[in-house]
């Protein structure tokens, strides 16, 4: 297959340095995304926040790793708030401890807006460092492309202004990314490339102390390192002792509150997307051997490659075929491939889980969200085929990038794990940056097949997304419903059919029809990560900012039910105001509402099933309205005269 050769960079000077094109694009960059932290609401999405600013609280308080939230008072699952754990010191987030003790100094300089700041500035390191690895692997113009993808047409933006600390980790995953690429380029100066190494792995520690994603780039960097470095063992060495600092913190911190050293636990053995040694064990070992394979694979002699190829082939059918457990994972992959990777409204939990029902044909809401695949969300990845044209000077890019999205994505593909409350996949912003860069590549490879006019291109992409606006902000759910989910994925199927055509063929026709279908994609995701998905956080955090409002300042001895207790952090910082959330799938725990109320405790719900049933217990029970979101949010206070 004929390819693309990229031209070689100028000097070592000229590689490091960042042209005057590109800091415009970052101060706009900068410019908008502080226009989107001014304007976001000062409050949380969802339960996850409420329990990262439970852990500031905390710090705040003296309690260091544990959450206040009436454990010593009451004994109830519903205290948890789903995500908090019972540990030797209290209540502990289920999260990583590393992002509260970061996060802290933003959070008392400006609450809630301190860490929207935080993230603001990890999103912009996430796009610099993006850059920086782009450029080091092709050259300027793609690197250019990249990050304007990333920028615009991925949904990083939305965890810009967010408590979330899914940008910040993904930073320092991709600055490990960023340092292994310099360690493999420096072998030359052993010094550098050991000091390079041991960066990688300080990066994925700190990472790991703050989201355990950060974790998921090791298996494709440690698999390219010893297929492309010359010195793997050397290098990879390096990086695990840079990695133990962070692995010995997190165990370290992890004993404190859970009572266990394992460094990757969340204190349950159920924890969101099944966050578990033992639930991956199998996946692991095959990654595990995969790596093996690898690092033998380049003392094999070249005249014995192909027939140990067909060797591994064939050992691995069998072992899929014979073997049960090893048989489940590429079917499990496969079906996660689908239902992530392009139709989440056909989810298997859709009107199983709560929270997760239809809406209709081919849609379906996630806690109220029209919630999106990674094709749905960004249906230009259909051009990704056309980035095996493209070969650069830097042996293995292609392979160093796709490692990282599949060593990053395999976990919740082999789980089906969509991820909860939110707008899109953010487990999967990790993949982000390489999918961007993998993307410029296949942009540059069809602009060298067939040249279009930027000019015209800028106008096509600027008239397909006031169209694609205009349906989605029609204010109809059935058509925001068909653009948010079928509509983007179809598209996708479309673009990537035409695109492996036009991959094979070459005519100019196709080429063509790859252009006309390529721009319509990135208009949708344009509209969708930078314009509806960012109204959907706002209006969220606005009901909850909305909620405080009406129930601020909470009073002593009461208890808040309610789905919208994100909006009541500062509950918190008050030792006798308790937070309380049904488990997932339960009932509220009405014997201890019960008890509470006995002692002179008076609780306030938005629930009619909660009111109901502690109005048949207690007959007599004063009922009355104490805040209005709206006529469908309206809160009630019961208490025992």
């Amino acid at each position: 297959m004929e390819q693309i050769v990229l031209t070689h960079r100028k000097s070592v000077g000229a590689r490091h340095a960042v042209d005057p094109y590109t800091i415009a694009f970052l101060i706009f960059t900068s410019l908008f995304w502080s226009v989107v932290w001014l304007m976001m609401p000062p409050s949380l999405y969802t339960l996850d926040e409420l329990i990262l600013i439970g852990g500031l609280v905390g710090l705040s308080d003296g309690h260091l790793l544990s959450v206040p939230n009436g454990k010593e008072l009451f004994d109830s699952p519903d205290l948890s708030l789903i995500m908090l754990r019972d540990g030797p010191q209290g209540y502990a987030q289920q999260y990583p401890s590393g992002y509260s003790f970061i996060a802290y100094p933003f959070w008392l300089l400006g609450g809630i807006k301190g860490l929207f700041a935080l993230n603001l500035l990890s999103a912009l390191g996430i796009v610099f460092t993006t850059y920086g690895i782009a450029k080091h692997l092709t050259d300027v113009v793609t690197a250019r492309l990249a990050i304007i993808l990333l920028v615009g047409c991925t949904f990083l933006v939305d965890y810009s202004s967010a408590v979330w600390p899914h940008a910040l980790a993904t930073l320092f995953a991709v600055l490990a990314i960023f340092a292994t690429v310099r360690a493999q380029a420096s072998e030359e100066h052993l010094r550098t490339a050991c000091a390079w190494a041991l960066a990688a792995g300080l990066s994925v520690g700190v990472g790991i102390n703050i989201r355990l994603d950060a974790l998921l780039v090791v298996p494709g960097l440690a698999i390219w390192i010893a297929f492309f470095a010359r010195r793997p063992l050397l290098l990879l060495s390096c990086a695990m002792i840079g990695l133990f600092p962070g692995v010995f913190t997190s165990a370290l911190l992890n004993h404190e509150k859970f009572g266990t050293w394992n460094p990757l636990s969340y204190g349950v053995s159920n924890a969101g997307g099944g966050a578990t040694v033992g639930t991956y064990l199998p996946l692991s070992l095959v990654i595990l051997a995969s790596f093996a394979v690898v690092l033998l694979w380049r003392h094999v002699p070249k005249n014995f490659r192909k027939g140990l190829i067909l060797l591994l082939a064939g050992l691995s059918v069998a072992g899929v075929v014979l073997s049960p457990e090893l048989g489940k994972i590429p079917k499990a992959i496969l079906r996660g491939l689908y239902y992530l990777g392009f139709d989440l409204a056909a989810h298997p939990e859709v009107n199983v889980r709560p929270g997760v029902v239809s809406a209709g044909e081919a849609r379906a809401y996630f806690w109220g969200v029209y919630k999106q695949s990674l094709a749905q969300n960004m249906p230009w990845l259909g051009i990704l085929p056309l980035c095996v044209l493209w070969r650069t000077d830097v042996h293995g890019t292609r392979t160093l990038l796709l490692l990282t999205v599949v060593g990053a994505s395999l976990p919740f593909l082999y789980k089906n794990w969509h991820g909860g409350l939110s707008n899109n996949l953010r487990y999967f912003l990790v993949t982000l940056p390489a999918f961007s860069i993998l993307g410029a590549l296949s942009i540059r490879s069809l602009f060298s097949l067939r040249p279009a006019r930027i000019g015209l291109i800028s106008i096509a992409l600027i008239a397909a997304s006031v169209l694609f606006a205009s349906y989605a902000f029609s204010g109809k759910q059935e058509t925001l419903g068909l653009v948010m989910q079928p509509l983007p994925a179809v598209w996708f199927g479309f673009l990537l059919t035409v695109t492996i055509l036009a991959l094979c063929l070459r005519t100019q026709l196709l080429l063509s029809a790859t252009w006309v279908l390529l721009v319509p994609a990135l208009a949708m995701a344009l509209v969708s990560c930078n314009f509806f998905q960012l109204t959907n956080s706002a209006v969220r955090r606005a009901t909850a900012a909305q909620v405080a409002k009406v129930l601020d300042p909470p009073m002593n001895d009461t208890i808040f039910l309610s789905g919208w207790i994100t909006g009541l952090s500062s509950a918190f910082e008050k030792k006798r105001v308790l937070l309380s959330h049904p488990q997932l799938g339960a009932k509220a725990d009405f014997d201890f509402l019960s008890t509470a109320m006995e002692k002179n405790w008076r609780v306030i719900s938005s629930d009619p099933e909660v009111i109901g049933h502690l109005s048949l217990k207690h007959p007599g029970l004063a009922v009355r309205e104490v805040g209005r979101v709206s006529e469908a949010l309206i809160f009630w206070e019961m208490e025992i005269p």
